[in-house]
């Protein structure tokens, strides 16, 4: 919020008395009254559970974002198509409302109003918050092509020194043409009645004279007409009932939606690399959205269970979240809390459900959440009954409905289980810091990968799998191990054959990446293993043209995938464990 300044403009002497008087009084009005409606608004819910509350963020922030750019798109691009016709006059019977500039923090003061309301708001109401906004924003968009206007005042508009500022600026962000109906005032209004039900009795009074406040600086500021607040207000009262029917049918979706894109935030502030996938994913979705739907939604489940088997993610109530509380009672919680591997058996349990015949088709989107609901009642903190461990019932369930979609639904299900059980063996050999012999070290890396690919290629229903492509598979498996070196040895996943290990004479309890690299003999080994990879991708690419002839689809998918292996090995290998 920009900071602003009051001025006056006055007619004649007894008016310009007048408002003297308001202009030394209405800041202190203003800014009393703004401080009680944010005190209002972002008062913090202390019964929503933290989980939760971080879900309502997540949601409140990205409907800003998104419903900003559509403002911009719609609001700035009707101003300007309105340039080129002629704006029809106003009506001189609303131009002698006088001109008030400290109101001016009132009017400017609206986006402030509208996101401590979606802060304030639950995710239903946020939602509905968001389409009833969009909706009176599409509507007048329409309006003020249809009918352009222009404001028309008796007395002159020139404030002096910074009242000038002031409203230039208010007007500014007006626009030229955009007058009826008032946005300023269908907004301000919709945040009070929205917010009506979420607040205190008394505070609705002070939410209520806020936004009838605001309704009244657009007059004042010369910003718009009676008619135009007139109107504003009567589209609200047009849009409420079938908004509210739409929200109603279409909240689900949004809360699928939403917790994918809150799981996905979670994975990019781990590392922006996860950003990247997510937009990748997303840009597919306007040309595929059945078969983007599924990708997210296997992406979200499967590497949100891999964060939490590999301690990247604490699960709610455990000893790593309680560790930073200094409540004796959240920490005394903690001892009875699940760990990932016990709770990674509740999660195979819960998929393995799926594949009786009772759970093949996709359910209505109306229960799903019920259903994850359901998964999720014998999968709570015992202490907490009210806060899940995790999101991974839900997202297992969401991911169930997109794959039952599929002809090879049964093989990708069944792939889907291998997988959850090879990243539970992770989190059970990290804390030990386990060490498995070659053999059974390369079995366990190329199960994860064959798997991954399999499932990969049953979403696009491709007709060749792992099994066709040895050389990949054993190219992401070296591939994976190189990328994520350090993090894991220094969380206890130890990517090193025991013989290797042995030979190099390193401490158990070494932790140190580039310690353990600099040895000579994991040196020697990661050389071997490098040359390995680079032969198995050169007969890749050799073979390549014969896939793509007998699976175009497959070929696109290996192609990517092996070209991606090839500069890892050729550009971030060096880098990090030096030689060429």
């Amino acid at each position: 919020m920009a900071e602003l300044v009051d001025a006056l403009v006055s007619g004649t002497s007894v008016r310009k008395d007048v408002e003297v008087r308001v202009f030394f009084w209405a800041p202190n009005f203003e800014g009393l009254l703004l401080r009680a409606v944010l005190f209002v608004c972002l008062k913090p819910d202390f019964q929503a559970a933290p989980a939760f509350a971080a879900m309502n963020r997540t949601s409140a922030y990205a409907l800003i974002l998104l419903f900003t750019l559509l403002f911009i798109l719609l609001f700035g691009g009707s101003s300007c198509l309105a340039a080129y016709r002629n704006p029809a006059p106003a009506l001189v019977l609303n131009s002698t409302v006088p001109l008030i500039p400290a109101t001016a923090w009132l009017y400017l003061s609206l986006p402030l109003f509208l996101v401590c309301a979606a802060r304030r708001l639950n995710i239903a109401a946020q939602w509905r918050f968001f389409l009833l906004l969009t909706g009176e924003l599409v509507v007048a968009s329409i309006a003020f092509q249809l009918y352009p206007v222009h404001v028309h005042f008796m007395q002159p508009e020139n404030p002096q020194g910074a009242g000038q500022t002031l409203l230039r600026l208010a007007h500014t962000i007006g626009m030229s043409h955009n007058y009826l109906p008032s946005l300023h005032c269908a907004f301000a209004t919709t945040a009070a009645a929205l917010l009506h039900r979420h607040v205190s009795r008394p505070a609705r009074a002070v939410v209520w004279l806020y936004a009838a406040a605001i309704n009244i600086s657009t007059l004042t500021i010369h910003a718009h007409h009676w008619l135009d607040l007139v109107a504003g207000n009567l589209l609200v009262l047009l849009l409420w009932q079938p908004i509210r029917r739409l929200a109603r049918a279409t909240l689900p979706d949004y809360q699928t939606h939403l917790l994918w894109l809150h799981n996905q935030a979670r994975f990019a502030r781990r590392h922006p690399r996860y950003a990247l996938v997510s937009l990748i994913l997303y840009s597919q979705y306007p040309f595929h959205p059945k078969r983007s739907k599924l990708m997210i939604a296997g992406y979200c489940f499967l590497q949100a269970y891999d964060d939490i088997m590999d301690g990247d993610r604490p699960l709610n109530g455990s000893l790593k979240t309680s560790a930073t509380k200094t409540n004796a009672a959240d920490c005394g919680t903690a001892s009875h809390a699940l760990t990932p591997p016990q709770h990674a058996a509740q999660i195979i349990r819960q998929w393995q459900s799926y594949a009786q015949p009772a759970q093949r088709q996709p359910e209505n989107r109306h229960g799903v959440f019920q259903a994850a609901a359901n998964s999720a009642a014998d999968i709570r903190q015992p202490e907490i009954p009210s806060k899940p461990l995790s999101d991974l019932p839900q997202l297992a369930c969401l991911f169930n409905r997109q794959l039952a979609r599929l002809p090879a639904y049964a093989e990708a299900h069944a792939e889907v289980a291998r997988l959850l059980r090879l990243m539970q063996a992770d989190a059970v050999r990290a804390p030990a810091r386990l060490l498995y012999p070659q053999a059974q070290l390369q079995q366990h890396m190329r199960q994860t990968f064959a798997s991954s690919l399999n499932l990969l290629f049953c979403a696009q229903q491709c007709a060749t799998r792992a099994e066709h492509v040895p050389e990949l598979v054993r190219a992401l498996a070296w591939c994976s191990a190189m990328r994520d070196w350090d993090a894991d040895l220094a969380c206890g996943i130890i990517n090193i054959p025991a013989e290797v290990w042995h030979a190099a004479r390193l401490a158990p309890d070494e932790r140190n990446g580039r310690v353990v690299s600099q040895n000579p003999a994991v040196a020697a080994w990661l050389a071997r293993q490098k040359q390995h990879a680079e032969q198995d991708l050169r007969d890749l690419f050799f073979r390549l043209p014969q896939i793509k002839r007998q699976d175009p689809a497959a070929a696109k998918i290996i192609r990517l995938f092996a070209r991606s292996v090839w500069r890892f090995a050729e550009k971030r290998y060096p880098k990090r464990f030096g030689g060429g």
